[in-house]
């Protein structure tokens, strides 16, 4: 089974800004596993995307490709429970004073219908988060 995602969105922001908001993903994910969980995001070609709790941890990804303002491509499991290889990559274009951010999010192995719905949804709601953190009404 797969997972394919792709979205774009229109954020009322400059490239840079919006690139370096994604860049700091750790301080505004919205979809931790654990409550008491702190999340991180090493912006840096082989860089950590990753979860710590008091009792442990799990890796979503790692940063495979980082070309700023433009592009972050990781690749690992993101949550996804079970043997799974997956890649989400986002790239920004600039759109006059606004970003165009396009999102993909491939992923093979184990992967159920309620977990595609899941993630469709869920980048939906973690651009929401972002618009948010920049400051924007959505």
């Amino acid at each position: 089974a797969s997972l394919d995602i792709a979205q774009e969105t229109r954020i009322a922001a400059p490239r840079e800004k919006v690139f370096d908001a994604l860049c700091k993903m750790g301080d505004w994910w919205p979809h931790p596993f654990h409550e008491q969980s702190t999340v991180h995001f090493e912006a840096e070609v082989g860089g950590r995307f990753w979860e710590e709790w008091p009792t442990g941890g799990a890796l979503y990804a790692r940063v495979d490709k980082l070309r700023r303002p433009e592009l972050i491509e990781c690749t690992g499991p993101m949550g996804i429970s079970g043997p799974v290889l997956g890649t989400f990559t986002l790239t920004l274009d600039e759109d006059g004073e606004a970003t165009l951010v396009k999102l993909t999010h491939r992923a093979y192995g184990d992967i159920d219908e309620e977990t595609r719905v899941g993630y469709t949804q869920g980048w939906g709601e973690i651009i929401k988060v972002l618009n948010t953190y920049l400051g924007i009404a959505s």
